[in-house]
């Protein structure tokens, strides 16, 4: 277990120095919020490795802390789901009436329903629970994507001095 540990923190060093290299070397790239994620992912595996070596109630501690940033990851990616199919609307109603303006929300108008009928079903058959993975995917993908550009956009916006 302590070999899985300093592997962690190998890991998170190695993922802040590309940070900073980044940081150093052009900011203005979508490399900043990718190793600003990694850094921060390796980061939380670090601190969780450390606290089991630990023992005692700082495991609980932090696998709370851990669920409430669950909770509001989740409350965020049902309001990111709104908020792209409220924006998305609003282009296709100043813009052009077209199919392609139009995919978009009803993409996500189709994730969000999806995960809701996922929430309420207890026994879904085999091909129902795979669209429901594929839904969940495309959704993380897409929150993905969001955050390192909010990620590089938030860092990008500190280092405009």
């Amino acid at each position: 277990m302590l070999f899985v540990t300093l592997i962690a923190l190998l890991l998170f060093v190695l993922s802040g120095y590309a940070l900073w290299r980044v940081i150093n070397a052009d900011p203005r790239s979508m490399w900043l919020g990718v190793w600003t994620l990694f850094t921060l992912f390796f980061a939380a595996i670090s601190i969780t490795m450390i606290l089991v070596q630990l023992g005692g109630t700082g495991i609980f501690a932090f696998a709370m802390i851990f669920a409430l940033f669950l909770a509001i990851f989740l409350f965020l990616s049902v309001f990111f789901d709104l908020a792209v199919v409220y924006y998305s609307w609003q282009v296709w109603r100043k813009e052009h009436h077209t199919l392609p303006n139009l995919l978009l929300p009803l993409l996500f108008l189709g994730l969000m329903i999806f995960n809701m009928i996922d929430a309420m079903m207890q026994h879904a058959p085999a091909w129902l629970a795979a669209l429901f993975i594929f839904a969940r995917v495309m959704e993380l993908y897409f929150m993905l994507i969001f955050v390192i550009f909010l990620v590089s956009a938030i860092c990008l916006r500190g280092s405009d001095t």
